[in-house]
This record gives C-alpha cells, structure tokens and sequence, in this order.
C-alpha cells in the first residue's frame, strides 16, 4: 500500500492523455513529446486548468509537471499566443533544466521575437547548442528556417555553407517523420535558394497533398505553400534572366571588344598605308621593303598586346604563330635594311 504521504498522480480528465503522462519516461525524449503533442491536438478542447494546476503542484512527480508546461506551450503556440509561450517557458526554465527538450522550448520562444540578423543569428546558435543535447526534429526545423532567413545577407560561399546546414536538418527530420508537410515545405526553399528548382517543386507539390485538411489551421499552411511554389518560380525566373543577362553582357563585351579591334585595324592599315607612302617617296625599293617589313612587325606586335590589353582571351597557338609571323616579318626587314 502507499503510504499517506506519498504523492499519487492524479486522473487527467482525457484519457488519451492520461495514458501518454502515465508512460512518461524521467526524462523526456523527441519521441514522448511527439506523441503528446499527437495526443493534444486530438483533442483541442482539453482543460487547461488542469495543465496549470498540474505545473504548479510541486508533489506532483517532475516529468508529468514539465509534460504539462509542454501542453500548455503546444496550445499557446496554437492560438499564436507567443508571449505566453516566453513568459512559460522563462518562468520554468531553471526548474527543468535536467529536461534538455527545456533548451528547444527556449530557442523557439525567442524565435518568435527575433526581427533583426543579430537577433536571428542567436537564435540559431542557440538551436546549435540545443541539438548537442536534445536531438529534436522541431529543434532541427526551426534551425532550418532561421538559417534561410540569415542566409540572403551573407557571401555566396556562406550562403550556400548555411543552406547545406539547413538541408541537413531538413534530411535529419525527414529520416524521422517522411513525408510531413512542414518539414517538406522548408525542404522546398532551400533547395530552391541552391538551385534545385525541380526537386523543389516536388517537395512543395508533395507537401500540399500531404497537409491534413481537418486541421484547423489546414486554410493558413495551404497558402503557406502556396506563397513557397510562388517563391520557387520566382527564384526560377530569376535565374534565367540572370543567366540571360550573364549571356547578354558576355556578347556585348565581345562585341565592343571586335568593335575596337577593328577600329585599331583601320588606324594599324592607315598608318602601314602613310608610312608606306613616305617610304617609296624618300627610299630605295629594296630599302623600302626592308623599312615597310619592320613597320609591319611593329603594327603585328602592337595589335598584339592591343588584344591583351582588351581582355580578349588569346589561344596560345594563335599567339605563337602571330609572334613568330612578325619576328619574321622583323627580321627579313633588319635584314633588308641593312644589305641594301
């Protein structure tokens, strides 16, 4: 028999949740709080009083006490009562710190009020430090979704190191629970930020078939995705016009880059043209030719490193064979010049 002293959990008044706080372990796991939170949301209309005289009632064993603050974290959340939801867990968080489920609660409650990057960057160390000791699948999405808001403000190289972090969580979380449509939903972001607009597209299109319809917020998370295929296709557009822009700046710049080429061939012609003029004129022919051979080495060489100047990429077999035309071009007019 027990003794009259010794406390005895009392009856809850659902029985489905009565059964789930009876075989609580000590210490709640990922599992115990997702059966819970199935258990509670089953049944919208279970006593919150109860919840709240169960948390405060010291007697009562600490697993079923901190089961209740999750209940009543689970329907604050629902009604969007955020402040609620940081005064609960503020108020309880030292006396359940042996609870390490206590340290997601706590990054989700200041998720909620985090706007600026500094803001969004604690939180997300915060999920960091939370996983090393609570391996929480909501934990691993609310990181995820954190980590795609900081993502935009970063460099490309850590942009993509946050994206691959948050995919992995994503990866983590689909491997525990497939095919739930908040966590595919996110999946659907992220690999639409990196790029991967078809499996994008398929994990939004397999997040809204799979969304229960009798949920009560079944109306808000259907445009939730809704808004998400927008934003793939938007990142898809976008990516093309990039891509054509890319395109047409590179046709451009090749363009204007013939464009003055062909100007500094005219004014090279011009000047072997006047230059040619001058010498039959003043010169020997055979002397002439030496002098025209050495001006068009120099015009050779000059274009050359015209080309380079530009930009223009340069094959080097092509750039043997010009060198080697105008270093011959150079010396048969050395040569000319100076035997005749």
């Amino acid at each position: 028999m027990k003794s009259s002293n010794e406390y005895i959990p009392p009856q809850l008044s659902e029985p489905r949740l009565n059964a789930e706080f009876s075989r609580l372990p000590s210490v709640l796991g990922q599992d115990d709080l997702f059966r819970l939170s199935q258990a509670i949301r089953a049944m919208p209309n279970y006593s919150m009083d109860e919840m709240t005289r169960l948390l405060s009632t010291d007697r009562a064993p600490s697993n079923w006490r901190f089961a209740a603050l999750y209940c009543l974290l689970v329907r604050a959340r629902h009604l969007r009562n955020f402040n609620d939801f940081r005064d609960l867990v503020r108020q309880n968080a030292d006396q359940f710190s042996d609870q390490p489920a206590i340290l997601a609660m706590a990054a989700e409650a200041e998720s909620f009020f985090a706007y600026s990057t500094h803001d969004l960057k604690s939180v997300i160390e915060q999920c960091r430090n939370a996983l090393r000791r609570f391996d929480g699948v909501g934990l691993k999405l609310l990181a995820a979704e954190k980590l795609l808001e900081v993502a935009p403000g970063e460099s490309q190289e850590d942009q993509e190191k946050l994206l691959a972090e948050a995919q992995s969580y994503l990866d983590d979380a689909l491997a525990r629970y497939p095919g739930t449509p908040r966590y595919l939903a996110v999946k659907a972001q992220v690999l639409a930020r990196r790029r991967r607009f078809s499996d994008a597209r398929g994990c939004i299109a397999d997040a809204i078939a799979r969304e229960d319809s009798t949920h009560s917020h079944y109306v808000i998370r259907l445009a939730k995705y809704e808004a998400v295929r927008s934003e793939i296709l938007l990142f898809e557009y976008s990516d093309q016009l990039s891509g054509r822009l890319k395109d047409a700046v590179r046709d451009f710049e090749q363009t204007r880059g013939s464009l003055i080429e062909i100007v500094g061939l005219l004014a090279a012609v011009l000047a072997l043209v006047i230059a040619g003029t001058q010498i039959a004129i003043n010169v020997r022919v055979a002397a002439g030719a030496g002098l025209l051979m050495v001006v068009g080495a120099i015009l050779q060489f000059s274009f050359l490193g015209y080309s380079m100047l530009l930009g223009r990429v340069i094959r080097l077999s092509r750039f043997l064979i010009a060198a080697g035309i105008a270093l011959a071009l150079l010396s048969g007019g050395v040569f000319f010049v100076l035997r005749f």
